[in-house]
């Protein structure tokens, strides 16, 4: 749990005391998420919002681990922080498509933006074809729920 000055800490709690989504309100067949995001307290925050809904995420803490744990899992859906130190997320993505087109019979892999509002703009710009859709930070629970009954097919709502 970040520090309770931590401004996300009042996010958390509010999404945890919302009464729309409970515990039990989860996904009926749970995709298996990659979260790309250098920060810890983000990684943890999104990681929260996945579990109200069933879904331990795996994480992935810089771009290059990203790219590698594509090649060797399959996902069913990348939520990827844009702004990261040593690899940003555009990169990222990229390398990500480009391995997804290298590899025979792999599957293109939704990708979900998730970043900051100054950051979404340039997705809308330069991440056409690279991402599938974008979530603000910090997103709604609602919002999260609905990007993923939209992008992972193989799941639905109790």
């Amino acid at each position: 749990m970040p520090s309770p000055f931590h401004p996300l800490t009042a996010v958390l709690q509010r999404l945890r005391a919302k009464p729309g989504i409970a515990q039990s309100d989860t996904l009926t067949s749970l995709p298996r998420v990659l979260l790309v995001d250098d920060s810890a307290v983000n990684q943890q925050s999104a990681a929260e919002q996945l579990a109200l809904l069933g879904i331990k995420p795996r994480i992935a803490d810089t771009g290059q681990l990203a790219v590698q744990m594509s090649r060797d899992m399959n996902f069913e859906l990348i939520l990827m922080n844009l702004e990261m130190r040593a690899m940003d997320g555009f990169e990222t993505a990229k390398q990500i498509r480009r391995l997804e087109a290298s590899l025979p019979g792999r599957v293109h892999v939704p990708m979900v933006a998730y970043s900051s509002s100054k950051w979404l703009l340039e997705v809308g710009a330069l991440g056409r074809d690279i991402f599938d859709g974008i979530l603000k930070k910090p997103c709604e629970a609602n919002a999260l729920k609905a990007c993923l009954l939209h992008h992972c097919s193989r799941i639905s709502n109790r």
